[in-house]
């Protein structure tokens, strides 16, 4: 899964450890290598794609709203499977996640909390 830094902190505290995050709060516990896979990924660097595939990145946890929710609702290999005025989560388009897939087909994203 990735996550950015605020969700890893909710999913460790809530989900660990049949759920692990890709990055979370303590970003000096990760290195400057992991930080900046991270950084890549949630800013839209070059190569960001690269970064997903790389680590096999099944699904995403995200700010409603950000850069790259808005991405991945344009991109027909990610799919919305839920959506709130904070959160939006994503699945790629695999066979691990058809179920998922065809179980969520209409979520449509809410707009970000003001």
């Amino acid at each position: 899964m990735f996550n950015n830094e605020e969700f890893g902190d909710y999913v460790i505290y809530s989900a660990w450890p049949q759920y692990k995050v890709f990055f979370d709060g303590r970003s000096d516990m990760y290195g400057e290598t992991w930080g900046n896979q991270y950084m890549k990924v949630a800013t839209l660097q070059p190569d960001w794609q690269k970064v997903i595939d790389k680590n096999g990145f099944g699904w995403m946890f995200l700010p409603t709203g950000s850069s790259l929710s808005t991405m991945l609702l344009e991109n027909k290999n990610w799919h919305l499977i839920y959506a709130d005025k904070v959160a939006e989560i994503f699945v790629k388009d695999i066979p691990d996640n058809r179920v998922l897939i065809n179980k969520y087909p209409d979520v449509k994203p809410s707009p970000p909390n003001a």
